[in-house]
């Protein structure tokens, strides 16, 4: 499998997705390490449009293994990502209706997601673990920004084998 760059790939989904819109002059792109700490974000949160929803893409490192019924050893790394919108405060109508918006937006990129592993049109070439993915409420962030966090792993064979040329 060809390296996945998370967060490449989803500034074009946000881009290409009409429902964020991002581009060079409407910024609706950024880059987390966590789901807490939207360092990017939060940096230009007075640029951050309110019309539309976010896309924050996480990439925290994180990474799992397992050991299948053969003697491979598959490496899981783990991504997420949080589609978020700006919710007026005090306003429960407006907090449900966002949250319930983002919702459909993160279905329609994990729909996207499912596609071009599927169809090996994208870095996942087939690697996106289906069972993986976790969708959950989140916020409030920064200034009252509501949505939804999404979790998924990719399944890759762990390339176990020592160099020796790495040691003393």
């Amino acid at each position: 499998m060809a390296d996945y760059d998370h967060f490449a790939y989803m500034e074009d989904i946000a881009a290409r997705l009409r429902a964020i819109g991002h581009s060079n002059t409407t910024r609706r792109f950024f880059r987390s390490s966590t789901p807490e700490d939207l360092e990017e974000m939060f940096a230009s949160l007075s640029s951050v449009p309110s019309d539309a929803p976010v896309l924050v893409a996480i990439d925290d490192l994180d990474e799992t293994f397992s050991e299948p019924d053969t003697d491979d050893i598959l490496s899981a790394p783990e991504y997420g990502f949080i589609v978020l919108h700006h919710v007026e405060q005090g306003n429960d109508a407006d907090l449900f209706a966002k949250r319930k918006l983002c919702r459909s937006v993160a279905h329609k990129i994990v729909a996207r997601m499912l596609r071009d592993s599927t169809l090996r049109t994208h870095p996942f070439h087939g690697s996106l673990n289906r069972s993986s993915v976790i969708i959950t409420a989140h916020g409030p962030v920064g200034d009252n920004f509501h949505g939804t966090l999404v979790w998924f792993s990719l399944q890759t064979p762990f390339e176990w084998i020592e160099n020796v040329n790495d040691w003393k």
